[in-house]
């Protein structure tokens, strides 16, 4: 069966991030998931503790840099250290708000609302026991298009969610916050510019206000008095 043209776009997003082989990020991503539902079924009900903004910007450094150096790994050798990244990142406000945002792309997606409902119900508000075909019957799928959109959906969280981090990454470099360092793969040549253009592809455009052609836009008097040779 030919893959769908939504497999197709996913393929070209994660091998323009560097990643050759879109499985192993599907791969990456359930392991997160799985550890995340089976975190939520056991979780004991405690308060957690009370963290300063000093203590939580550090945290969400630390794992943020993780994630970054070991995501791009093969699994296969690295799973020991992506599960311990995976637990010691529950109920951090880091984790939270990488899936917050990579599950809130999915709708700029095609198909993305029926992505976004089927991880919801397969690993938010999943009951104990519960089957995938169960959840497949209820959302009026049949069993292949279900794994289909569900391998869609799971691959597509785990690349924005690569791209977010390292975005993130970027931007504290940016401000001095964490010294210079590279990210793979943007040390290879010609993969920067297309990480970055696809990055830019799913982030909601922002709204530009429509100028007048006809009516430039107004010179302070001090521009148009240096443009006439006026001495200041």
């Amino acid at each position: 069966m030919p893959a769908s043209a939504n497999w197709r776009d996913i393929v070209t997003i994660c091998r323009a991030e560097g990643f050759d082989d879109p499985n192993d990020v599907y791969k990456k991503a359930m392991l997160m998931f799985k550890k995340f539902r089976s975190y939520k079924w056991h979780r004991k009900q405690s308060p957690p503790r009370m963290k300063s903004k000093k203590e939580t910007d550090m945290e969400r450094r630390q794992l943020r840099r993780r994630f970054l150096d070991l995501f791009w790994k093969p699994l296969d050798k690295n799973k020991e250290e992506m599960e311990k990244l995976v637990e010691d990142a529950m109920d951090t406000a880091w984790f939270d708000d990488l899936i917050d945002f990579a599950v809130g792309i999915l709708t700029l997606f095609n198909d993305g609302r029926t992505y976004r409902k089927l991880i919801e119900r397969c690993y938010f508000n999943a009951a104990p026991g519960e089957r995938q075909i169960d959840v497949a019957i209820e959302l009026g799928m049949g069993s292949s298009c279900f794994s289909d959109k569900h391998k869609e959906a799971v691959t597509l969280i785990g690349i924005e969610a690569w791209m977010h981090a390292k975005n993130m990454e970027y931007e504290d470099m940016a401000k001095r916050i964490v010294e210079y360092h590279d990210i793979y793969p943007d040390n290879i040549p010609g993969k920067r510019d297309q990480s970055e253009y696809f990055l830019n592809y799913f982030e909601p455009h922002k709204k530009q206000k429509n100028q007048d052609p006809k009516k430039p836009k107004k010179q302070s008097a001090k521009l148009r008095k240096k443009k006439d040779g006026v001495k200041q």
